[in-house]
Order: structure tokens, then C-alpha cells, then sequence
């Protein structure tokens, strides 16, 4: 099996609400960010377990689906970072490795707002 696929019931936060400046001027991640990355780091390797999914050796694809729950407007590439920097925590990899990614606006369903992501061999 080359793909794993992981999916959560919440949006990753956006590059605007991801970090937050500590009084010195330093960075830190957000609680909406570092509630999104303990999420995805949990489900991930859960389903990992599950499927006996293995990291592939080599250059990778991720590719993200979103589902929102509002109209509100909102840049798909702007929440990339997040799931992928949670991704690649969960399953231990540098995301230099990733050679293409894909982003699709699944939809709208404001009962069932939810982030698709999928990790395959390129």
C-alpha cells in the first residue's frame, strides 16, 4: 500500500492564525494550531496502526481536501502549512521530501466542516 488517507473533522487553521508573537518578539504556535497538530498527529498514526500503512521511501505527494462549513471566503492555499506540517510530525518525515502537492475545495457542509489528507509515493 503506497497512500494513506487521514481525515479530520475540523479545517487546519490558517498562515494568519497559526503563530502568535510572544512578548519578546519570538513566535510560538497557536492553541487552534497546536489543538489541529496533537488531531491530525493522533488520527494519523492511529490509522497508520490500523492499516499497517508505512511511510514510502522517496519523494511523496500530499494532497488535501477541504470541506468547509460556511460560504465565508476563504484561500485554500492558505491552509496547507498546518496539515502539512502535521502530517509530516505524525509520521516523522522531512516535508522537503514532498515534490507535489494538490489542494481541492471538497464543498460546503456546515454540519460535517472536515480536512481530507493524503499521503502517496510520487
Amino acid at each position: 500500500m503506497s497512500d494513506i488517507t487521514i481525515i479530520v473533522p475540523i479545517l487546519p487553521p490558517t498562515i494568519n492564525h497559526m503563530y502568535a508573537l510572544n512578548r519578546d518578539g519570538s513566535k510560538r504556535l497557536t492553541d487552534e494550531a497546536q489543538s489541529f497538530r496533537a488531531y491530525v498527529v493522533a488520527e494519523a498514526r492511529s490509522t497508520a496502526r490500523l492499516t499497517g500503512w508505512r511511510l514510502p521511501t522517496g519523494a511523496l505527494e500530499f494532497e488535501i481536501k477541504l470541506t468547509y462549513g460556511t460560504k465565508h471566503k476563504s484561500d485554500i492555499d492558505n491552509r496547507v502549512k498546518a496539515a502539512l506540517d502535521a502530517i509530516a510530525i505524525a509520521f516523522d518525515f522531512d516535508d522537503t521530501r514532498i515534490e507535489r502537492i494538490v489542494i481541492e475545495r471538497a464543498g460546503i457542509d456546515p454540519k460535517r466542516p472536515l480536512t481530507e489528507m493524503i499521503v502517496r509515493q510520487r
